[in-house]
């Protein structure tokens, strides 16, 4: 019997330039498509009163910069987007002052900072209902 080593080893020499060198890879057309921008209509926000839509008309409202903004700042648009429900957002400080020892009334937080520390207290001091709608809890 011959021995087929060395065409063994040549074949898989071949094998490998070819597929490191010669093959070439399949054209992919870089993606030229413009997605269209559509400006949000915040009154348009399905489940306005509840949180999230709360929440999405604030930060379409802030227009903050992604340091942020105090807490005294996004209170006031936060303020400015409950009014007509009737509903004033709580005072952020001691909510702040708990979440985070040593806070400081100047210090910025971004809009994750802000949501997390004020969604829940809107939930419970506001009473939000089951259905995510604002009511009056007696």
């Amino acid at each position: 019997m011959a021995d087929n080593s060395k065409l063994l080893m040549l074949g898989a020499a071949g094998a490998a330039v070819w597929w490191f060198y010669l093959r070439k890879p399949s054209p992919v057309a870089p993606s030229t498509a413009v997605v269209p921008v559509v400006p949000v209509n915040p009154n348009a926000i399905t489940g306005a009163n509840t949180v999230e839509g709360i929440q999405a008309r604030v930060l379409l409202s802030a227009k903050a910069p992604a340091e942020g903004l105090g807490i005294d700042e996004w209170g006031y648009v936060l303020n400015q987007v409950l009014a007509p429900l009737g509903k004033s957002a709580p005072d952020p400080m001691p909510l702040f002052s708990a979440a985070s020892s040593g806070f400081d009334r100047g210090q910025r937080v971004t809009a994750g900072q802000y949501w997390a520390v004020m969604a829940p207290a809107l939930k419970s001091q506001l009473g939000l209902s089951g259905l995510g709608m604002y009511r009056m809890v007696r």
